[in-house]
Parts: C-alpha cells; structure tokens; sequence
C-alpha cells in the first residue's frame, strides 16, 4: 500500500503511513494523506488527537 500526502498543492508517496505522517508534520501547513481508498489522516485529526 501506498501513502500519499499532499501538501501545498504538491503529492509525496511513501510506503509506511508512519513515515508519511511524520513527513507531513515537519511540513507545518495543513495537509492530507491518502490510499487509493481515500482520505486516512489529515492534520485535522493530529489536532483531535492532540486534545485527547
């Protein structure tokens, strides 16, 4: 399976949706990673998470 995040308009692929997640972090805008199933994560749910 493949991870992309999309940030500003732009599209990363990787393999592990840890590293995909950690590489959208580091990018400090708001950003998206998708599957070919659609949207799993967004930065939206690292602010959910943050709270609980």
């Amino acid at each position: 399976m493949e991870f992309k995040v999309y940030v500003n308009n732009k599209s990363n692929i990787f393999r592990f949706f840890d590293t995909a997640k950690e590489f959208a972090k580091l990018a400090g805008v708001w950003y998206y990673i998708t599957t070919d199933e659609g949207v799993v994560w967004t930065m939206d749910d690292d602010i959910l998470e943050s709270i609980n």
